[in-house]
């Protein structure tokens, strides 16, 4: 099940979170290990990697030891543990434990939560080209947490990794900009990012501008044909929170003016949309919504559309298969 997710995560790991004082022979050997992991093996890939860690004092084993315990990975999730494993790691310079040993001391997992010490690992993760980690030590400035108070640096460090193009980071720094404090708050720089961000396909910045489409800023400044473009371009990427609120608002586009008739584009899409939302969301209750709205289009569509349209959710299911209970991997 989660098979691509541990692709994903340990190759980007490997390809862009080995500092240049880790040996090049260290990724290698993990090789076996990772073929396991990735095929859903968790008791030998566990074990080969322990062996690598305690043997070897291979720092991306130590790294991967954490997120078995991290994400719960076969075992019992243990933040004391995953916290213990990454701080190993970080102390051997690998940029992504140094992040994740900053998120431990930041919320007291391992011991009583030290803001100003996670400033430094946050540091020292972006020194080691963990751009990310900026925006984690932006917070603890713009907070006053463990650090002298001070927003305008700390959006200064944030936009400085959304400069360096990571999706993540600008999505933060629109986060920030969308926050009560008059030194930050900035509606329109939030709206820059968010697109930026979306553009870079980045799923969250994506529905965050719909909603803020959607609904608009103070009731102002609504454009449902945005939202809905955001909507859907999160629900093409196979995201389930989306499938529903795209069906609806192509259900509410505007009607034709001489047959109050949805056009048939908006027609099929509400239908493609809620399918999908039936078939893939995960809250019972939007399942539900959608079923209800799927039975009122089925009586305005024609009957020879069904099955093209219902061919074309097989599809995209077939590349966006439903998965639950999926494990989070975003940085904090």
């Amino acid at each position: 099940m989660y098979k691509i997710v541990h692709i994903v995560f340990l190759i980007s790991v490997i390809s862009f979170g080995v500092s240049a004082q880790a040996k090049p022979n260290y990724a290698k050997e993990l090789k076996p290990a990772q073929e396991l992991l990735s095929g859903g093996n968790y008791r030998d890939a566990y074990q080969l990697y322990y062996k690598f860690a305690k043997e070897n004092k291979n720092p991306l084993a130590e790294f991967t030891i954490a997120l078995f315990y991290k994400y719960g990975w076969g075992r019992p999730v243990n933040p004391v543990i995953a916290c213990s494993w990454h701080h190993k790691a970080a102390e051997s310079n690998i940029p992504a434990a140094q992040h994740f040993y900053g998120d431990c001391l930041r919320h007291g997992r391992l011991k009583k939560r030290d803001p100003a010490q996670a400033a430094i690992w946050y540091q020292r993760a972006a020194d080691n080209g963990h751009l990310t980690s900026l925006c984690s030590l932006a917070e603890l400035y713009i907070k006053g947490d463990g650090q002298v108070k001070d927003t305008q640096r700390g959006l200064a460090l944030c936009k400085q990794a959304a400069a360096s193009g990571i999706s993540d980071a600008m999505l933060r720094v629109a986060k920030f900009h969308l926050m009560d404090d008059p030194k930050l708050k900035n509606e329109e720089e939030a709206k820059y990012y968010l697109l930026q961000a979306a553009k870079r396909k980045n799923i969250k910045a994506m529905i965050m501008l719909a909603r803020i489409h959607r609904d608009g800023i103070n009731g102002q400044h609504i454009d449902h044909i945005k939202a809905r473009q955001l909507f859907e371009f999160a629900s093409s990427l196979g995201d389930q929170s989306s499938y529903l609120q795209t069906g609806k608002l192509y259900l509410n586009s505007k009607k034709d003016p001489l047959t109050n008739a949805l056009p048939e584009d908006a027609l099929a899409k509400s239908y493609l949309w809620l399918s999908a939302a039936e078939i893939g969301s995960e809250n019972k209750e939007e399942k539900v919504e959608a079923k209800k709205l799927i039975k009122s289009i089925s009586l305005l569509m024609p009957v020879t559309w069904k099955e093209s349209l219902d061919k074309k959710i097989a599809e995209h299911f077939r590349h966006y298969p439903v998965v639950t209970n999926k494990i989070n991997t975003k940085l904090e």
